[in-house]
Formats: C-alpha cells, sequence, structure tokens
C-alpha cells in the first residue's frame, strides 16, 4: 500500500503514477472546479467590458459623424461616412447585447457557453 502524497495517509489510488487518498483526490477536484467557475466568469466579465468599450466607441464616432454636417444636408460622401458609422455602431451594440447574454445566462442559469467548457 502506497502512502498519499499530500497527507500520508494509506491509500492504492493514484492520479498520474503519485499516490492520492480519496480525501485529497475529492478537495483537488473541487479547488479545480472553483478555479474553472472562476474563470468562466472572469472571461465572460471581461468579454462584456471590452464589447461595452467597443459600443462605447462606436458611439462616439456616430455622434462625431453626424456633428460634422455644418448643415442640415450632408455632403455626399458625408452620407456614406454615416452610414458606415452607424453600421459599425450597430454590430458593437450586437456583440455586447451578446456578451451580456452569455454573462447573464451563465449568472443566472449557470449555463457555460460551448466555446468554454473544459473537455475532461
Amino acid at each position: 500500500m502506497a502512502v498519499c502524497a499530500h497527507c500520508e495517509a494509506d491509500t492504492e489510488l493514484y492520479n498520474g503514477g503519485v499516490p492520492i487518498c480519496l480525501k485529497c483526490a475529492d478537495e483537488r477536484e473541487a479547488n479545480s472546479n472553483k478555479d474553472h467557475v472562476a474563470g468562466v466568469r472572469g472571461v465572460l466579465a471581461r468579454a462584456l467590458t471590452d464589447a461595452t468599450l467597443r459600443a462605447e466607441s462606436a458611439n462616439v464616432e456616430f455622434n462625431a459623424a453626424t456633428a460634422d454636417i455644418p448643415s442640415s444636408i450632408p455632403q455626399p460622401d458625408g452620407v456614406q461616412h454615416i452610414h458606415n458609422a452607424s453600421r459599425a455602431l450597430t454590430a458593437a451594440r450586437n456583440e455586447m447585447m451578446r456578451a451580456h447574454n452569455r454573462l447573464n445566462d451563465y449568472l443566472v442559469r449557470g449555463i457555460v457557453p460551448e466555446d468554454l467548457k473544459r473537455s475532461d
């Protein structure tokens, strides 16, 4: 019989060639799950923060494009500039809402997005 590498209890269980008792193996797995949960929440929160900053930046660009018109009739290239800024703002807001929904689904329903699931 081997001795657990962590608490020195007698064990016949091995993890990666290292002897480990059931109690230490369970604690190790619980800590691993906590780290994963904190990691998922952190990734989703950072994604939301980044998307929000991009949306705010796109909003500033859109406001600058519309405020740049000296009269109520924009120049021909000004119209295209406003359309481009509007599209960028819409895309950024959609990305922000997607990030918000992913974080909300995780926090409220416990749904981990497929791209963040661990492969054990």
